[in-house]
């Protein structure tokens, strides 16, 4: 918990007062590159991962009220709340035009943090979180692929498929707005807003395809099977767009030249800060 803590740190500080090349700051392949499709993955392979690293909570019960501090967050019964989060993520990663520049890697990641953690002042840690903060939320869901329990038999909260819906079309905006369909619109006056049109119409129709799949099984006596289902074609989804461009293997190899000097201060802590940067 701690470690994660201070990598949180480290990518806001980096992000917001280290150098404006993201081939120089080590927040965007720290956060973009390799968190985001890294929790994925280690959630599918491992199960409960972000639990061991997870610090919006780390840094809630310190201030959060009403819980006590051996308290885990539990499965909420109604995660619609974390529609505003998912957006919110999907948007950056999918329609916002600078995704990797360091300064809004720090600033949404330093927002996000704030956001959740004022939550959790506001209506409890272990109240808010499992409801509202997106991470933790998809993370818990992995793990039950890992663990094998995305059987009919479990019954997800209310929302699940909205929030997976949600998700995936926003990731899957992503990849069409960077494609010859969406190529002329992104050069036209208010890229922006038909981006942002663009990325709401992709998610209320995951949301909406989820939902009718749902009440269909619903009427078969099967209702938790769509969820079952969803949850890892939704985290294939996202390791898919993460590796777009070689996206995720060029953020690991800058991760390792970047930890010398994360900031672009022109340090070499580890001896690494002159390897080549990759193409």
């Amino acid at each position: 918990r701690a470690v994660g803590v201070v990598l949180l740190v480290l990518a806001v500080a980096a992000g917001r007062a280290g150098s404006a090349s993201e081939l120089e700051n080590i927040a965007p392949a720290l956060i973009v590159g390799m968190a985001w499709p890294g929790l994925v993955l280690a959630s599918s392979l491992l199960g409960a991962v972000w639990r061991w690293v997870d610090p919006i909570d780390s840094l809630a019960r310190l201030t959060a009220r009403g819980d006590r501090r051996g308290d885990p967050p539990g499965e909420p019964v109604d995660v619609r709340p974390a529609l505003v989060s998912a957006l919110a993520w999907t948007w950056y990663l999918s329609a916002y035009t600078g995704t990797l520049a360091p300064r809004s890697v720090g600033a949404a990641a330093g927002l996000y943090a704030v956001a959740m953690l004022a939550a959790a002042l506001a209506f409890g840690r272990t109240v808010a979180l499992p409801a509202a903060e997106v991470f933790g939320i998809l993370a818990g869901w992995l793990a039950r692929f890992r663990r094998g329990v995305l059987a009919s038999a479990w019954q997800p909260p209310v929302g699940t498929e909205v929030v997976l819906g949600t998700v995936a079309g926003g990731l899957l905006f992503g990849t069409v707005r960077r494609s010859e369909l969406w190529g002329a619109l992104n050069v036209r006056p208010r890229a922006g807003l038909l981006a942002a049109a663009g990325i709401l119409a992709f998610a209320l129709a995951g949301a909406l395809a989820l939902v009718w799949l749902r009440r269909w099984a619903t009427r078969l006596g099967d209702p938790g099977s769509v969820a079952g289902a969803a949850i890892p074609a939704v985290g294939g989804v996202a390791l898919a767009v993460a590796m777009a461009f070689n996206r995720l293997t060029t953020s690991a190899q800058l991760l390792v030249i970047l930890a010398s000097d994360p900031f672009g201060r022109g340090w070499d802590l580890f001896g690494t800060a002159d390897w080549p940067r990759p193409p």
